[in-house]
């Protein structure tokens, strides 16, 4: 078994599982997880960001994305579909901001 670290990192609140090492697939149950996990991050980051004035909110997009952009790389995911990972994950933020703000939430 090989255990990896997926965005968020053990530090921020990431999460770590084992995956088989013959065919480095994560199970279902392992893959809601994640799936829970990172939705859960989300929100938490788009709580943080809203609470920025509004022209400084992109600068801390800038800096999560820096923040994941970074553990995608250390845990070798930053490949194509790393990539097209983080840009879904900032815009997924992006919309949680928009909807927080929309409904009078801070």
């Amino acid at each position: 078994m090989l255990t990896k670290n997926y965005p968020g990192g053990p530090h921020a609140g990431g999460i770590c599982f084992t995956v088989d090492q013959m065919t480095d697939h994560p199970t279902l149950t392992q893959q809601a997880a994640f799936a829970a996990r990172i939705e859960s991050l989300s929100e938490a980051v788009a709580k943080k960001i809203v609470t920025l004035p509004e022209d400084q909110r992109e600068a801390g997009l800038t800096i999560v994305r820096r923040s994941y952009a970074a553990e995608l790389k250390e845990n070798g995911l930053d490949n194509e579909h790393g990539c097209k990972w983080l840009d879904l994950q900032i815009d997924a933020i992006r919309h949680l901001v928009a909807e927080i703000e929309a409904s009078g939430a801070r």
